[in-house]
């Protein structure tokens, strides 16, 4: 079906702008399911459990931070004694004095200061930046680490079945303390930390904004019950706050999607020699009308510094979609004109969009032994494994 926007009356200023987001949109959801496909398991084997558990673990905070919310709401106790943290807005008597602020008054008799300090409150007692550090630690190195398995792997021309590296994903750690010292280069090293980095800006963004949102809903509360309005009611309240948070629970899944992603894709690249090659994987249900397009493209791998670089045909760390636009045509004075080739999209080094599940494959002649440490940790996590070709020849030789 066919759809014809009008954008005559959108100032220039900000057609363009529109003209993005509408394709982004399409990016992201090109269905239409995004609510079913958002949930649906991430195809990389090596990665599709850490999806999952990353996801578990930003739904436990948030079940803790919402049953926190309904306890208050009934007038029962929020939280106990807490020890102080560098991180936290308030210092650990400020903290505790404003929980027995809150538990000394029932919630009927809330002022507005009383709703605010209580989100301010919950957030920081259930989201602070630890926590959030912590997250987005566990998230990036454990992806990214994944990348750089799957790529040693298929170098070395090992090629489990899907089952098998689900299994072997279970033994990747994430933690830096459990590797050997070398096993990552200073340049992977360095990716891992902007991966962290960028990971912690988008929790905290998400956690800003539940905050944001959950001061807005009890400020239109604390209105409607001042002014008698049938809104005004704590089972309102209660609903509202119950839809913000099945809002946070899908803003999170996407993270969890797209930054393991993400960390995973530049994992891989970051894994290989400038001059080897890969090939880029889009082989999924809801993959976007890009995506498809750039589904077995071969590029050939070349250091960050590398110049010229060739975005057609070459690939590097670092290589984003960021600046650059979904959207084919912009607004020149009063009408929409094709863009230039090097304003549009090409194929990023990790995720092309939020929500994207593409992913590397590694493309060339076998070279095994090319990473000496990485590899002699690699033999030790495939030999708790056990290779399935080992397990195979064990089970024939079983009476």
């Amino acid at each position: 079906m066919a759809l014809l926007i009008d954008f005559g009356d959108v100032p220039a200023a900000h057609c363009d702008d529109c003209i993005e987001e509408l394709f982004k949109s399409l990016a992201s959801d090109p269905h239409g399911d995004a609510e079913r496909s958002m949930w649906a398991p991430h195809p990389n084997p090596l990665l599709a459990g850490h999806v999952e558990e990353v996801t578990r673990r930003f739904q436990r905070v948030l079940e803790a931070l919402q049953d926190a919310f309904a306890r208050a709401l009934t007038g029962a106790p929020i939280g106990t004694l807490a020890k102080a943290e560098p991180w936290e807005r308030w210092d650990a008597t400020q903290f505790n004095a404003a929980r027995l602020h809150l538990e000394a008054i029932e919630p009927a008799h809330y002022s507005l200061d009383d709703w605010l300090m209580l989100v301010d409150w919950l957030v920081q007692r259930y989201l602070p930046d630890g926590v959030v550090s912590d997250m987005a630690q566990y998230l990036t190195f454990r992806a990214q680490l994944a990348g750089k398995v799957q790529a040693e792997m298929e170098r070395r021309g090992e090629h489990w079945p899907a089952p098998d590296l689900s299994s072997l994903a279970e033994l990747i750690p994430h933690e830096f303390g459990e590797l050997p010292a070398r096993a990552l280069s200073p340049v992977e090293q360095a990716v891992l930390r902007i991966a962290k980095a960028q990971a912690g800006i988008h929790i905290t963004d998400v956690t800003e904004n539940a905050r944001a949102g959950m001061k807005r809903l009890v400020v239109e509360h604390t209105q409607a019950m001042l002014l008698g309005h049938k809104e005004g009611t704590t089972e309102r309240l209660r609903q509202r706050l119950f839809d913000t948070f099945g809002n946070l629970n899908r803003d999170f899944r996407r993270i969890a999607i797209t930054e393991t992603g993400e960390c995973c894709n530049t994992g891989f690249v970051a894994a290989l020699k400038p001059g080897q090659r890969v090939r880029r994987v889009e082989a999924y249900r809801g993959a976007c009308d890009f995506c498809r397009s750039i589904n077995g493209k071969v590029f050939t791998v070349v250091a960050p510094d590398h110049e010229p670089k060739d975005g057609d045909k070459e690939v590097w760390i670092g290589k984003t979609n960021v600046g650059r636009s979904a959207s084919p045509r912009k607004r020149v004075g009063g009408e929409l004109v094709d863009r230039e080739p090097e304003e549009m999209w090409w194929v990023a080094c990790g995720t092309q969009h939020p929500h994207c599940r593409g992913s590397w494959a590694y493309v060339g002649e076998v070279r095994p032994g090319e990473d000496a440490e990485f590899g002699a940790w690699l033999d030790d996590l495939l030999a708790k494994h056990k290779r399935p070709a080992a397990r195979e020849a064990d089970a024939g030789q079983a009476p």
